[in-house]
């Protein structure tokens, strides 16, 4: 593409008369060679513009940049086009999209945020959405996949992030387009909602469900962190001009509430679906359900109109999430006949409460890593569960500290054995972090026991090893991934692997 066609609908300074052909964009230098286009961003821990001599010397075709707060005396004279964004986090996205979707685009955007459930909401609307001929693509913190009419997804690429950067988002997104998906659904993380790394998606549809504490190493206060949520209904949504827009809300959380009743009184081109545990006629809301360790049946109202069907997903908040998808099918226009058929078949997300087969105990992997989200986890085991409660968990390093000791008190209080190890340590200490969980085990209540175990592997296997038949081991934390983070270094360990291992042993 030349550079005059990339730049398509920008806000900028700068000569591109040479109009150089671009082939490739990075936000990189390392990555940058002849025909790239190089966006040189100042970030919250470095510059990017420092490092436009090495991309020049690597031959990179063209840049995107910034003018303020510079000095360019040396780089003034680049033989390369030097593009002054005005907005150069909107820049970027907007060049990603006419880069990677050119002038094509996919008929409906999804965004869900929340600070839990996102990934199973994504994975259910998204397999849902194949099911009912609309070949959908996933975008979150499992990865980038396209479900296929069966609903079996093809991982195409993992991510780093909840939310990759704008460059990423749209190479992803124009991936999936040429694989004949007509719709993507996303996670919208909170950082990447304070960064815009979104930019100029047009969403149809957006869901928020819960909002508890998490994050708050990078926003600072929770006040922080829900302003960033609200700028996916407030800001993006709003903003979008795609006709038909709806915002499906969890009406059982506070702050729901509020963004549906904002939503109504200053937005009346959005359609409000809310949705709720408890039976309301004027929701996406349930009527019952029936658990098994195997599979749900569940009655939920739809547009006044009773739907039931039976779900292969355990757990009263997976209940919660196919209520969130059950909205979004509305929103986009499914009748309610499909959308029961669609909900009968789809399948958990990987490490969302996934069930590691034995024939006398429950073993779930599950990446909970919030109080909150631990809490659903181990309430939906519960209900299901016949004889102890067995959970296994630790807390990241580098990562909110404050949440370590909560989340000791909520494997206290709904678990009878809690197993503490470690999650990913990153740089710190695996004991530091465990010493700041049990803080939280301080009161020990009557009838509950601990252990620690900061081997991850020994903890499971320990865990494992004690369980009776009716039991249920939670092994929580780590979810899909396949790695532990130590020192910077990312070493295989899947919990799901390790978990097969011991019971084949068992």
């Amino acid at each position: 593409m030349r550079l005059n066609d990339l730049l398509k609908n920008v806000d900028y300074t700068g000569d591109t008369k040479e109009n150089p052909e671009i082939t490739n964009l990075t936000i990189s230098s390392k990555e940058v060679k002849p025909g790239s286009l190089f966006v040189a961003l100042r970030g919250s821990k470095l510059d990017a513009r420092n490092y436009i001599p090495q991309a020049l010397a690597a031959g990179c075709s063209a840049i995107l940049t910034t003018k303020d707060d510079f000095d360019w005396s040396e780089i003034a004279r680049t033989p390369c086009p030097l593009i002054y964004a005005t907005d150069i986090v909107l820049a970027k996205a907007q060049v990603g999209k006419n880069f990677y979707l050119k002038s094509a685009d996919l008929d409906n955007y999804i965004g869900v945020t929340g600070t839990n459930g996102k990934t199973s909401i994504c994975w259910i609307i998204s397999q849902a959405l194949s099911f009912l001929g609309a070949a959908a693509s996933y975008l979150g913190t499992i990865g980038f996949c396209l479900h296929d009419r069966e609903g079996n997804a093809s991982l195409s690429e993992q991510t780093n992030t909840t939310t990759e950067d704008a460059l990423s988002v749209y190479r992803f997104l124009g991936s999936a387009l040429k694989q004949g998906a007509r719709a993507a659904v996303m996670e919208v993380s909170s950082h990447a909602l304070d960064q815009r790394r979104h930019g100029c998606i047009a969403w149809r549809g957006a869901v928020f469900t819960n909002l508890t504490r998490d994050h708050l190493d990078y926003h600072k206060t929770i006040e922080e962190y829900t302003a960033a949520k609200r700028k996916l209904f407030f800001s993006e949504l709003a903003a979008s001009g795609k006709e038909n827009r709806f915002a499906v809300i969890n009406v059982d959380d506070a702050y729901g509430e509020e963004i549906l009743a904002e939503l109504k009184s200053r937005y009346p081109m959005i359609r409000p679906i809310g949705y709720s545990m408890h039976e309301d006629k004027q929701y996406v809301a349930l009527r019952s359900y029936q658990p098994t360790l195997f599979n749900t049946t569940i009655s939920i109202m739809v547009n006044g109109e009773e739907i039931n069907f039976v779900s292969h997903l355990v757990g009263s908040f997976n209940v919660s999430n196919m209520l969130a998808a059950a909205g979004v099918l509305s929103g986009l226009g499914y009748c309610n006949k499909d959308i029961a058929l669609a909900l009968a078949r789809v399948r958990s997300a990987p490490g969302r409460l996934e069930r590691i087969a034995d024939k006398q105990i429950g073993v779930y992997v599950d990446y909970a890593h919030t109080p909150d989200g631990l809490a659903k986890a181990q309430e939906s085991m519960r209900e299901i569960c016949q004889g102890r409660m067995i959970t296994v968990f630790g807390c990241g390093g580098d990562r909110d500290k404050g949440k370590r000791p909560l989340m000791a008190q909520e494997v206290m209080r709904l678990s009878d054995i809690g197993v503490v190890t470690s999650d990913n340590p990153r740089t710190e200490e695996p004991q530091s972090i465990v010493d700041d969980i049990l803080v939280g085990l301080k009161n020990k209540r009557s009838g509950f026991e601990y252990q620690v175990y900061v081997d991850r592997r020994e903890a499971i296997e320990q865990a494992i090893k004690q369980a009776r038949s009716g039991d249920i081991v939670l092994i929580a934390g780590k979810g899909h991934e396949d790695y532990q983070d130590v020192k910077g270094v990312k070493h295989h360990f899947s919990d799901q692997e390790i978990c097969r291992e011991i019971l084949k042993a068992r």
